[in-house]
């Protein structure tokens, strides 16, 4: 059974405006909602999965967020791992600010670190923080950035079709020393064979070992 934490959910929220505050903005906190001018972000959040792992704590849980009442499409799940389940949920809760809160955030016109939004087909794409473990010969650099949207907006283009004004897509995956890429992609929190195949085919970086990449992007459709 999934276990409600409502704990967690301010922890985001939090984060999140400390986020909003670093990129210029003045948010209001109230629990697990966040304000920011005339739009209220509301999180929820609960813990999926917990166990040890070589002798740590690691927390996965699942957050949502609500614009100003309404459901966005941009659910995500990170894993904190830590010397207890405080620890562990600290962590994770910092992986879902940099991976989805950025992106969220300058959606929303709260420029950071995320990198100038991009647009694609009807929408504005706009990405948090891109997560690499386990290669230290490579940056990420903007251009790179520039070239995966590229690459990826065909998949951005299909979501026309839907009238809703946000969607989100997430990139999970392990590449390879030759540049072979597996893992897992979400659209709209639904994971998406369409959306791993389309990733699996970009020109990764190549490097001696093999290394995780995190990418979480948010879609609004132009006004």
């Amino acid at each position: 059974m999934l276990n409600t934490t409502p704990d967690i959910a301010r922890l985001c929220a939090f984060a999140l405006s400390e986020l909003a505050t670093w990129s210029g903005g003045k948010p209001s906190l109230k629990g697990d909602r966040v304000s920011l001018g005339p739009d209220e972000l509301s999180i929820q959040a609960k813990i999926e999965d917990e166990g040890d792992a070589q002798g740590k704590r690691a927390v996965s849980i699942s957050v949502d967020v609500s614009a100003n009442g309404a459901f966005l499409p941009v659910t995500a799940v990170s894993v904190g791992v830590g010397a207890d389940q405080k620890d562990a949920i600290e962590t994770a809760v910092s992986e879902w600010a940099q991976l989805v809160g950025v992106a969220l955030l300058d959606a929303f016109g709260l420029h950071g670190q995320g990198g100038p939004s991009i647009p694609a087909g009807g929408f504005t794409v706009h990405s948090g923080m891109a997560g690499i473990r386990g290669a230290g010969e490579f940056a990420w650099s903007i251009a790179d950035r520039k070239q995966l949207v590229d690459h990826l907006t065909p998949l951005f283009i299909e979501g026309e079709a839907a009238p809703d004004e946000f969607h989100s897509l997430s990139l999970l995956l392990v590449v390879k020393p030759g540049g072979v890429a597996d893992g897992e992609c979400r659209i709209d929190g639904a994971v998406s064979e369409a959306a791993l195949i389309t990733a699996r085919e970009f020109p990764w970086p190549t490097t001696a070992h093999s290394y995780m990449f995190k990418q979480f992007y948010v879609l609004r459709r132009y006004a």
